[in-house]
């Protein structure tokens, strides 16, 4: 199932680069590159990936600084505007064939972590093109301390399988002091599994 999931994204990935012309990828560059001092570019950007085939986009802001304060100082003078348009790309152009994630918040002050353990790291590990496999997209190409194993190798089955502590060696409290898409989702799964659950029918 899995492979022919693969095997799936990759040709739909093939047929749509292949869709693409030149003129397109300049105009997704050009679109790009202006987002920060044109706001009204985040539609133009999502109508143009629409038109030529891609199904689904997340909308979020870029994480500047380790420092909630400073990501969102850096939002702030065009976040009221940016967001007004994120809900505009939705409400026009998200329908069956097109799906619209708006992701695009104000983040925690703070990105310090109490806990020693990730258990998103066993639900939505990253496998890198460099084979490596990584706790997440936030540490993707870290090998200094975001490196779970490798599958070059071996099977994604025969890593999963062998060795748990790998999925403990790294210590959010320690490592992971950034931004986290995962944080309030690992503190909840924790919370759960710190409390004594009572026998109930």
């Amino acid at each position: 199932m899995i492979k022919n999931f693969i095997q799936n994204y990759t040709q739909n990935l093939i047929t749509l680069l292949q869709n693409i012309d030149k003129n397109s990828i300049e105009q997704i560059i050009n679109i790009l590159e202006q987002c920060q001092k044109d706001d009204a570019k985040i539609y133009q950007f999502s109508k143009l990936m629409k038109s030529i085939g891609v199904d689904s986009i997340k909308l979020s802001g870029c994480v500047v600084a380790n420092d909630g304060k400073e990501n969102n100082k850096y939002h702030k003078p065009f976040y009221e505007e940016a967001k007004k348009i994120c809900q505009k790309v939705k409400d026009e152009l998200e329908d069956n064939s097109f799906e619209v994630f708006d992701s695009y918040h104000y983040l925690e002050d703070k990105f310090e972590k109490d806990y020693t353990w990730c258990p998103y790291s066993q639900i939505l590990p990253v496998i890198g093109a460099d084979l490596n496999i990584y706790p997440c997209q936030d540490k993707a190409y870290n090998l200094e301390n975001g490196l779970i194993g490798s599958i070059k190798d071996i099977s994604f089955k025969e890593f999963w399988y062998n060795d748990k502590n790998k999925f403990f060696k790294i210590n959010p409290s320690k490592d992971c002091q950034n931004h986290c898409v995962a944080n309030g989702k690992n503190q909840m799964i924790l919370d759960y599994l710190d409390v004594e659950h009572l026998g109930f029918v």
